[in-house]
């Protein structure tokens, strides 16, 4: 249930608990939730905490590539 995910996650940061992997669920749950600006800003605060991440780098890549391309089919 990604918007249960999502409000559980959101309570957890509200304790202050913040770390990467944190950040890449949030990202892809906004992702499933079709939040797509939302998953590319969790996922470039995932980024914050290890800039060497590849995963982090990709996933942050494909949503960009996805947004471009929604932006191209809106035009």
């Amino acid at each position: 249930n990604w918007k249960q995910l999502i409000l559980t996650t959101n309570e957890v940061l509200k304790q202050g608990i913040d770390f990467k992997t944190l950040r890449q669920r949030l990202g892809y749950a906004f992702f499933m939730q079709a939040n797509y600006y939302e998953s590319r800003k969790q996922y470039e605060k995932a980024l914050i905490f290890d800039l060497r991440c590849l995963q982090a780098h990709k996933e942050q890549q494909f949503v960009e590539t996805f947004l471009s391309a929604v932006a191209r089919l809106a035009k």
